[in-house]
């Protein structure tokens, strides 16, 4: 069975408080013999380059700003502790390696997005093309209810219809609104099976309990599926539902469920 690789650790929409701004500073420094060569860098606990600040010939900058993203446009990771690093050779050939106290990384809010295609269509229905499919819904809820009961946190969550664009605007919204309410309701009664509860009333309480939201939408064919990959720094957008031809067709006509989780973290 091919198992494709399903995620990779990356961050959009990173932003850092106008306070947090950051610049290092090189106090103090005098040498005799002058500079020959410096580097300085970010480094990470393994002595890894994350983010190159200068180097070159003669005197380094007294200051050197630092955005917090490394070479590539990423964000430090939280767990990690990052260093100011300065290597330096003199012209008689002294070398000089200084390493910074730790940069802590604080974070105040984390959102996490995630998209999952729960079921495909055939063309201008409103039961999926495999009943196998349909089989995924144990797996789903169940990872549904896994991030549910995680505390302080929202999980706010978008039960998201689709179609190709065969067919009228109007036809189409309909249609991808019939689809997610159907699926809908078949996600609400996995829910109460998993967690044995007597039905919606219940099961409406237990999702307030835990801060979860669910949502039904029709994007009709406004969204043609696309995939999000990180590319030398950046994300793009792949097309993977292109409507010209009748694969591309086939992946639109699906019902996906959209996460979002977002976690409010007190400052250190």
């Amino acid at each position: 069975v091919f198992r494709p690789r399903g995620t990779a650790r990356a961050s959009q929409g990173f932003q850092i408080a106008a306070r947090e701004k950051n610049k290092i500073t090189l106090e103090d420094l005098v040498v005799e013999a002058g500079v020959d060569t410096y580097y300085l860098a970010i480094v990470d606990e393994n002595m890894n380059e994350f983010r190159l600040l200068a180097a070159g010939h003669g005197t380094p900058p007294p200051e050197v700003p630092w955005d917090w993203r490394g070479n590539d446009g990423e964000p430090p990771e939280p767990e990690k502790n990052y260093f100011a690093y300065l290597y330096l050779k003199d012209n008689v050939g002294q070398v000089l390696a200084v390493k910074s106290d730790p940069v802590k990384i604080n974070v105040t809010r984390q959102e996490k997005r995630q998209e999952l295609i729960i079921v495909n269509f055939t063309f201008g229905g409103t039961f999926p093309q495999s009943p196998y499919l349909e089989g995924r819904f144990e797996r789903i809820a169940s990872d549904f209810i896994e991030k549910a009961v995680q505390r302080k946190q929202i999980f706010k969550v978008v039960v998201g219809g689709h179609t190709d664009i065969i067919g009228s605007p109007a036809v189409n919204q309909r249609l991808s609104l019939e689809r997610a309410k159907r699926e809908e309701r078949n996600l609400r009664q996995m829910l109460i099976a998993l967690l044995k509860l007597k039905g919606n009333k219940e099961l409406d309480m237990w999702l307030a309990e835990h801060n979860v939201s669910i949502e039904v939408k029709g994007y009709g064919s406004s969204r043609p599926y696309k995939v999000r990959i990180w590319d030398r720094g950046y994300f793009r957008d792949v097309l993977i539902g292109n409507n010209n031809y009748p694969e591309g067709r086939f992946v639109n006509r699906r019902v996906t469920l959209e996460y979002e989780i977002v976690r409010r973290h007190r400052r250190r």
